[in-house]
């Protein structure tokens, strides 16, 4: 129940948006994002969660960054969780990169930037965000 209700809150609001505005423009064509997301939800449920499970258990480790630098020592350990800061980066700009135009459109909307500017704004700041947590999670 804990990772339904972690994976319900951290689902980003633009990507609802952008999901409501594919069924919308697409119409019926826009069926392969949901059976996308039904196939990913269950190889998460039935195929990751239970072997993650199991790994976290046998290690007596609570977070996936406990899991990542168990072994690593104190000298790695901050290697290892700013190469996982820097790979969930990526693949949130890759997952994003689709929505950048319209991130920087809105950005211009409220600050006194073009639209390019306002992309690298929204970039810096989601940079900087998740460089903060992980420095604070590690402190």
């Amino acid at each position: 129940m804990l990772a339904l209700s972690q994976v319900s809150n951290a689902l980003p609001l633009w990507l609802l948006l952008g999901v409501a505005g594919a069924a919308f423009a697409w119409g019926f064509a826009a069926v392969w994002i949901l059976l996308t997301a039904l196939v990913g939800y269950a190889f998460g449920w039935y195929f990751v969660a239970p072997r993650l499970r199991a790994w976290s258990q046998a290690q007596d480790h609570v977070t996936l960054p406990q899991l990542l630098t168990g072994d690593t020592g104190k000298r790695l350990r901050g290697r290892v969780v700013l190469s996982a800061v820097v790979i969930l980066f990526m693949a949130f700009l890759l997952g994003m990169s689709a929505y950048l135009p319209l991130l920087g459109q809105m950005v211009a909307s409220v600050l006194p930037v073009s639209a390019r500017a306002g992309v690298l704004v929204g970039i810096s700041l989601a940079t900087l965000c998740a460089l903060w947590e992980a420095t604070r999670v590690h402190a």
